[in-house]
């Protein structure tokens, strides 16, 4: 962390918390004027602790603060109908992890630390997505719903 410059913590912070800012933006004046609505932000189960051995401080921090955001708009805006919720996946075949999961033993690894020994895939997440939005959850806001094959429940 102390060799990290102020533009490389900006450049995170910009992308993480102000892209959540910007698109939650705009998208409520939408949803007031149609009384009603859903938003999903997209978190991480690293933002509810420090990982060891990696150095992702400011990455942590900015999910930690979309998990508040989340709350915060869920409060200020249910009484006009718009819910707010966020999934913070954990390992997931996707993005940065998915070269790092084609060396079997790499992927052996990270499985072997799984309860449910298994390796997240986006449909897992989007699962989630699909029903927050749905009716079914129609009385569901303000949650944080980790998506993470048990590890945080595991892990504390």
């Amino acid at each position: 962390f102390h060799e990290m410059s102020e533009s490389d913590w900006m450049s995170l912070v910009n992308t993480n918390l102000l892209g959540t800012f910007k698109i939650t933006k705009s998208v409520l004046s939408k949803m007031l004027e149609n009384k009603s609505g859903c938003i999903i932000n997209i978190g991480s189960i690293s933002s509810e602790r420090a990982i060891p051995k990696v150095h992702l401080t400011v990455y942590c921090t900015t999910k930690a603060a979309i998990n508040m955001f989340t709350k915060g708009i869920a409060v200020e805006y249910a009484r006009r109908n718009i819910r707010c919720n966020c999934i913070n996946p954990g390992i997931v075949s996707a993005g940065m992890i998915k070269e790092y999961l084609g060396y079997p033993e790499a992927r052996k690894v990270l499985e072997d630390r799984q309860p449910l020994n298994r390796i997240g895939e986006p449909a897992d997440v989007a699962n989630a997505a699909v029903y927050l939005s749905s009716d079914e959850a129609n009385w569901i806001s303000g949650i944080i719903l980790n998506v993470d094959g048990g590890k945080s429940a595991s892990e504390g």
